[in-house]
């Protein structure tokens, strides 16, 4: 219970990184950015690309920039479907929502459009979190 505690009372690293769909159409600069990650004034971390004015970094961009906690792992880059493939099913229900997680399964939605109809909620709660 000590440790727990103590973990609770460390201060959280936040941060920046972009998530970029990672497909066919995606652009050579967003790829470059993809899992950059910059700290709470955009300064770059390690090998990470300068900010420079962040997304949409060009017309039809699909890239976001999330807040991200600065000690955990920086994901691996493969498609947002590889990474959602990793969960049980009543997992991806609870992130997608029952709806969009079944036109995810039949095809009618992209990860991409999966993720475009999270962003607003994903602002929304980091708003009510740290604004």
């Amino acid at each position: 219970m000590g440790a727990i505690n103590q973990s609770l009372k460390k201060p959280l690293r936040i941060g920046w990184m972009q998530i970029s769909v990672l497909d066919s159409q995606t652009t050579e600069i967003c790829e470059a950015y993809a899992f950059n990650q910059w700290n709470e004034n955009f300064e770059p971390i390690g090998d990470a690309l300068p900010y420079d004015g962040g997304c949409p970094r060009h017309s039809d961009c699909r890239s976001v920039i999330i807040p991200v906690n600065l000690d955990e792992p920086v994901p691996e880059k493969g498609s947002f479907e590889d990474w959602l493939c990793q969960f049980s099913k009543e997992e991806k229900e609870n992130a997608l929502g029952r709806l969009d997680y079944l036109r995810w399964q039949k095809g009618e939605l992209s990860g991409a459009q999966l993720i475009q109809n999270k962003q607003q909620k994903l602002m929304d709660l980091y708003k009510q979190l740290f604004i």
